[in-house]
């Protein structure tokens, strides 16, 4: 028991059931009590909020306010209506721009307000995912590649899609998946996103792995510490293949 601000906080071990929270099981890491003037408030948060970088949470949130068509001035009045949140029109904006923090309750608000599922509502708990090797860009959008499957892999917490997994060959990359790392690449995703990593037809029918850039101009850059890669650039709309989501290197 740690005592502060006046109050008393007590954690306790992880919830193992829905009887110890209101939220459902899933959601919840740990709950405790902040006793205050004889107020007892339930504390919750997300277990796979522990797992969520701060750049994911952000990211999440702009997709949650993209698909509910809403401005964030607008989300940010229901919030306050709804929930009590602070009456701050730019609220979201600071969240966006990594100047205020997220807490698992205020996801769970976020994603009542917009219709917009929480991360582990869209989450696999395990996945068998094909291991496929390098071939043309046109084989690997097809949806059967059996004839290229080196091996399974069985992963979790990746979002529902249609995955396929490559070994990384070469260095143009290196900075964020080394030679032989695994990236793992849902052919459902090719929304482009400025940073966001993809396999792209490099315009000869060759898949290649690199980062898009909006410019201007348009491009997919390497990254890596070789200087002797180039962007790629585009005249018309570039050939997707699928988002790239995770990246794994075995020590």
């Amino acid at each position: 028991m740690d005592a502060g601000n006046g109050g008393y906080f007590v954690r306790t071990a992880q919830a193992v059931n829905d009887c110890a929270c209101r939220f459902h099981a899933k959601y919840c890491s740990y709950f405790g009590y902040k006793c205050k003037r004889g107020v007892a408030i339930l504390e919750t948060d997300l277990l796979l909020r522990n797992r969520y970088t701060m750049f994911m949470v952000i990211d999440w949130v702009k997709n949650a306010v993209d698909h509910s068509g809403l401005s964030q001035a607008e989300i940010a009045r229901r919030l306050h209506k709804r929930f009590g949140w602070r009456d701050d029109r730019t609220i979201i904006n600071k969240i966006l721009k990594t100047n205020r923090g997220v807490k698992a309750k205020e996801m769970m608000d976020i994603s009542d307000v917009t219709g917009f599922p929480l991360p582990a509502e869209e989450m696999e708990l395990q996945q068998s995912i094909h291991l496929v090797s390098w071939v043309s860009a046109g084989r690997l959008s097809r949806d059967e590649v059996a004839d290229e499957i080196l091996g399974t892999l069985t992963v979790s917490d990746l979002p529902k899609g249609d995955w396929i997994a490559l070994r990384v060959e070469g260095t143009s990359m290196n900075r964020i998946s080394p030679p032989e790392s695994i990236i793992f690449v849902d052919r459902n995703d090719k929304k482009l996103v400025s940073n966001a990593l993809y396999v792209i037809d490099d315009g000869e029918g060759n898949a290649t792995y690199k980062r898009f850039r909006p410019g201007p101009p348009q491009r997919f850059e390497p990254v890596s510490t070789d200087i002797a890669h180039d962007p790629i650039y585009f005249d018309n709309e570039p050939n997707v293949i699928g988002r790239v989501r995770r990246s794994v290197l075995n020590m």
